[in-house]
């Protein structure tokens, strides 16, 4: 009886003084270096240089573009690669959905831009890194290249930055317009 007692004023005191955590919103970037560096074996600044570039194509993962739109997704696919994805995104059952821009990325990576990996695994920096991914797999029109900003989503994710980034949704996927994760 006494240690029941005991036991009911330490759970008492520990509910009290313990702060409660409150879980806090996993952004796409973070969820993404994460899956990279699994799925590939990536170095840290290697997964964090490929979420900077499709940050930039992106507005920080908030708008992926309309169905109408010549570009769409993560990395913003056009032409066939477009189609590709569409038809990889549709087979899921969300063209929005991390599932479907992760998992269509990952399989061009594991197919026809291989060797994109190959190079990006040879790198040794965050900046050559954001550099050989943006040239070798997004191929940008040079005009709207925009390196510089990419390298800077790059760092601020690297320093642990996720501010304003848009927020994974708990089940499938968002509209084309992403909600930001609320601060913790």
């Amino acid at each position: 009886m006494r240690r029941s007692r005991l036991l009911a004023g330490l759970l008492l005191l520990l509910l009290f003084f313990v702060e409660p955590q409150v879980a806090r919103a996993e952004t796409i970037p973070e969820r993404l270096i994460a899956d990279l560096q699994e799925d590939f074996a990536l170095r840290d600044y290697q997964a964090v240089a490929i979420a900077g570039n499709l940050a930039q194509e992106t507005g920080n993962f908030r708008t992926l573009g309309s169905s109408r739109s010549a570009c769409f997704g993560y990395s913003q696919w056009t032409g066939k690669r477009r189609t590709a994805f569409f038809r990889h995104a549709d087979s899921l059952g969300s063209r929005t959905s991390y599932a479907a821009n992760y998992g269509f990325m990952a399989k061009e990576l594991r197919g026809p831009y291989a060797r994109v990996l190959e190079r990006l695994r040879r790198t040794r920096s965050l900046e050559e890194a954001t550099r050989v991914f943006m040239t070798g797999y997004l191929a940008p029109n040079p005009r709207h290249g925009a390196l510089a900003k990419r390298i800077a989503f790059a760092k601020n994710y690297a320093n642990g930055a996720f501010g304003g980034a848009g927020c994974l949704p708990e089940k499938g996927g968002h509209g084309t317009r992403i909600p930001a994760c609320a601060a913790s």
